[in-house]
């Protein structure tokens, strides 16, 4: 959605359920889920819905995440680790 409420894209994903979601200036919308049992996502999506970039941790955990101002995205898993993906998705 845009700052005015209007869909802008929209994406199904088919994941077990969506931990959090965080948009950047760029528009760029970052993802994050548990996928299936013991593998947790992230994945990264441009302004207009594509995907850019997904990544699959060997972990089954509650990951947040937030936009990080290079594009990247900082994700926190159990409330401990922080990891640091760039705008390509490498750790």
């Amino acid at each position: 959605m845009n700052n005015n409420g209007d869909s802008i894209w929209l994406r199904n994903l088919w994941l077990r359920f969506i931990t959090s979601i965080d948009i950047n200036e760029g528009g760029n919308c970052f993802v994050s889920s548990n996928y299936y049992i013991d593998t947790s996502y992230v994945a990264r999506y441009d302004s207009l819905g594509n995907l850019l970039w997904e990544v699959k941790l060997d972990y089954d955990a509650n990951i947040l995440l937030a936009s990080a101002p290079d594009s990247g995205v900082i994700v926190s898993r159990n409330k401990i680790d922080l990891e640091r993906y760039d705008s390509g998705g490498n750790y």
